[in-house]
């Protein structure tokens, strides 16, 4: 990665699929749900892309990008 410009930095992906990458609580799933639905904010997107959010903001936080805000669908 290195070598091709690029900054490898590893996340602990703990909770990415149950925390909300809107607000920030943690919402239970079972696998078989397949959509993260918050019941505080009313965030409803892909459980897997509510997690890519959060890693990525886990990874930018670790090299000090303290601000990320999830695009609108």
């Amino acid at each position: 990665a290195a070598s091709a410009g690029s900054m490898v930095v590893l996340v602990d992906p703990r909770n990415t699929s149950k925390m909300c990458s809107r607000c920030g609580i943690l919402v239970e799933k079972t696998l078989s749900d397949r959509v993260h639905s918050c019941p505080q904010c009313g965030l409803s997107l892909d459980r897997d892309w509510n997690a890519a959010i959060n890693i990525l903001r886990l990874g930018l936080q670790s090299v000090g990008i303290k601000t990320v805000e999830a695009c609108p669908f």
